[in-house]
């Protein structure tokens, strides 16, 4: 508003809220997240609600009671992807969730649910000059091949999973939709 006051109230979220992004298309559209594990996506416009989707995560027997925390689901940090088809959110437990709104949800649904590399649990150390070094390959982390996608017990999965790659072209109708 050019006067500086209040437009509207968005009041779909029940506890804090830490995540607040702008759609990088669509100048109406934005997202909010937070500790009651909602993702809103917002019509600032009207003020209104265009969809929200609540996150859960099922209990993991094989890590209880070490692994247990009944607010795992809550939403730390998010943003939407570059090209506005999906937001990803990452949780109190270390996790992320991926919300997509087009034609690759299947893709999405079809990949593992755990993904780790290979190399992501290697020990590292600090070589003379004080840089950063796998310490098995001597190499810094980030020129190290990743290896393959493994489950948190770095256990590789059968199968491997390509990118994405496709973008649709106007994301309104698809939030609008009753897909999510």
């Amino acid at each position: 508003a050019a006067s500086g006051g209040l437009v509207g109230v968005l009041s779909e979220h029940t506890q804090p809220v830490y995540v607040l992004d702008t759609h990088p298309r669509d100048r109406r559209v934005i997202v909010s997240a937070g500790y009651d594990a909602k993702v809103c996506f917002w019509d600032i416009q009207t003020c209104s609600v265009l969809k929200v989707v609540t996150i859960s995560f099922a209990t993991d027997l094989r890590l209880l009671p070490v692994d247990f925390d009944a607010r795992a689901a809550d939403i730390l940090d998010g943003k939407f992807e570059p090209d506005g088809t999906g937001f990803a959110g990452t949780h109190k437990n270390g996790w992320l969730s991926i919300v997509s709104f087009d034609y690759r949800r299947d893709r999405l649904q079809a990949t593992h649910r755990e993904q780790f590399f290979q190399t992501d649990a290697r020990r590292l150390e600090v070589d003379a000059q004080s840089n950063v070094i796998d310490r098995e390959a001597q190499l810094p982390p980030h020129l190290v091949p990743q290896g393959l996608l493994c489950d948190r017990f770095m256990t590789p999965h059968e199968t491997q999973v390509a990118a994405l790659t496709d973008v649709p072209v106007d994301l309104m109708p698809l939030l609008l939709s009753d897909s999510l």
